[in-house]
C-alpha cells in the first residue's frame, strides 16, 4: 500500500508512486520460489497437438510474484539514471510495466498499456480467447478479431521469450 500512499501524498509527481510500486514488486519477485520457465521448445511440444478448442481455452501460469501495472513514469530511464542529467520522469502516454524474476534477479520492462491489460487478465485466469476478445473490443468484426489474435500471439511470444511463463493450462 505504500505506492497508494505515495500517489496520495505526491499526486503531482506520479513517478513517486510508480517507483515505490516497482521497488516493492521487484523485491517480491526476488523472493519468489524458484521455478523453471517454459522455453520455446517446451511450448512447441506442449501445444503441438492443439486444435482450435485447446487454443481458445489456453491459460497461462506465470512466474510466482510476477506483477504488472499501468505506469506514467519512465521507469527504465529513471532506473538507469546516474544522477547527472535526470531524464523527464513522466511518459507522454501511459504504459505498462511487467516485473518478474529472471534467474537469480528481479527484472522489469515497459510495455504497451494493452499488453499490461492482457497480462493482468491472463494472470487472473482469462483464456487466450477471452484476451483476444478483450483486445478486439465489443462487437468486433472478423478482421479485428484476427488482428487481436495476432497481437495476443505476439504478447504470448514476448512473455515466453522473457521466461515469464512456467506452464500451460486449459
Amino acid at each position: 500500500g505504500f505506492d497508494a500512499t505515495c500517489a496520495e501524498l505526491f499526486g503531482e509527481n506520479p513517478e513517486v508512486a510508480d517507483i515505490a510500486w516497482l521497488e516493492w514488486s521487484m523485491l517480491q519477485a526476488g523472493r519468489a520460489r524458484d521455478v523453471i520457465p517454459l522455453d520455446g521448445a517446451g511450448f512447441a511440444a506442449a501445444t503441438a497437438s492443439f486444435g482450435e478448442a485447446e487454443w481458445t481455452g489456453l491459460r497461462l501460469e506465470f512466474q510466482p510474484m510476477a506483477a504488472a501495472r499501468q505506469v506514467r513514469a519512465n521507469l527504465t530511464a529513471i532506473w538507469k539514471a546516474d544522477g547527472e542529467g535526470m531524464p523527464n520522469p513522466v511518459l507522454s502516454q501511459e504504459q505498462g510495466c511487467l516485473v518478474w524474476r529472471e534467474g537469480e534477479r528481479s527484472t522489469f520492462t515497459l510495455v504497451s498499456a494493452e499488453e499490461t491489460r492482457a497480462f493482468v487478465a491472463m494472470q487472473g485466469g482469462a483464456s487466450y480467447d477471452e484476451v483476444c476478445i478483450q483486445l478486439a473490443g465489443e462487437g468486433a468484426d472478423q478482421t479485428k478479431i484476427e488482428d487481436a489474435a495476432m497481437r495476443a500471439g505476439a504478447m504470448l511470444g514476448h512473455w515466453l521469450n522473457e521466461g515469464m511463463i512456467v506452464s500451460l493450462g486449459a
